[in-house]
């Protein structure tokens, strides 16, 4: 069965920088002991970085991202 899941709209600009760092910055670095994503220079991290911000582009919650 598909469920259909609502999303926001798409963040942008400055909006979209703000969220990716606050989001970024509560998931933990697979590689780094004790950094975050957000200030973590591991290329995983840059990596899934990117990704919370590609996905808060296209609407996704932060819960979503994190999950």
């Amino acid at each position: 069965m598909l469920v259909a899941q609502l999303r926001r709209v798409g963040l942008a600009g400055t909006a979209l920088d703000r969220a990716t760092e606050e989001v970024a910055s509560l998931m933990r670095c697979p590689v780094c002991q004790g950094l975050s994503v957000a200030d973590s220079p591991s290329t995983s991290a840059v990596a899934l970085k990117s990704e919370v911000r590609r996905m808060l582009s296209l609407g996704y919650s932060e819960d979503q991202v994190i999950a």
